[in-house]
């Protein structure tokens, strides 16, 4: 069932205490790991269950909340929190709200928002494993609103499950992406090379949706030069960067 249309205008039913907090959730984990979608997913499994009344997604970063003016990053906090009434508002790299006072302002705004709507909606907050350990430690208040039995931890991708990802975005790409059989046949080295020298800042889904398209323009310059036309996009181990 998909969430019903979200409006801040919207009569919302009385609020279910009886749920305290148990709504909220913390993701930790690297970028591409699929935090906004498993979000987007709780929205709509709690919207099924009855336990939120429309289901609605609203996302923003750490930066999103932050204003330079006094007093205005709490009223933009206020501002995300009525358009995720009723819905998850879902909070990506929250641990920015630490770098100085006004990521506090939003922060104090966000516990008391939390407080007061407690059961009207519900709120997901991810990033780096450290850094929301560290949000958490930084605030007692906020640490209480996200219970530790709601915290999931999403790995990086192995080479077998990057391989699989890679190949899924090639089957759906409207260019008709194929794979010649010398690169099929190289693909399990070139994924277990390939993620076992990821660096800190790993993208994981991200960095096969950008292999993807780094070796596409190879693979049109390469074939441009030798005056080859293919249906479709056909890559090789010579489009490998």
């Amino acid at each position: 069932t998909e969430p019903v249309a979200a409006s801040r205008f919207a009569p919302l039913p009385a609020a279910n205490r009886r749920l305290g907090h148990m709504l909220n959730i913390r993701l930790k984990g690297s970028a591409g790991t699929g935090k906004t979608n498993i979000a987007r997913l709780m929205g709509r499994f709690y919207y099924d269950l009855g336990l939120l009344p429309q289901g609605q997604l609203v996302e923003c970063s750490g930066a999103d909340l932050v204003s330079g003016y006094v007093g205005h990053t709490a009223e933009q906090m206020q501002q995300y929190v009525q358009e995720a009434m009723g819905g998850v508002l879902f909070i990506d790299e929250a641990y920015s709200l630490m770098d100085n006072q006004h990521g506090q302002e939003a922060i104090n705004q966000l516990v008391n928002d939390m407080s007061a709507y407690e059961g009207q909606f519900a709120v997901v907050i991810a990033g780096y494993p450290r850094q929301i350990d560290e949000l958490m430690r930084t605030n007692e208040g906020l640490a209480s609103r996200f219970p530790i039995a709601n915290e999931y931890v999403l790995e990086d991708y192995s080479p077998e499950q990057m391989q699989a990802i890679f190949s899924k975005m090639a089957a759906e790409d409207p260019e008709q992406v194929t794979f010649s059989p010398s690169l099929e046949e190289r693909m399990d080295d070139l994924f277990h090379a390939w993620v076992g020298g990821k660096t800190q800042r790993w993208g994981n889904a991200r960095e096969a949706q950008n292999l993807l398209g780094e070796m596409k323009n190879l693979c049109s310059l390469r074939e441009a030069a030798e005056n080859v036309r293919h249906a479709g996009i056909q890559l090789t181990e010579a489009d490998i960067p």
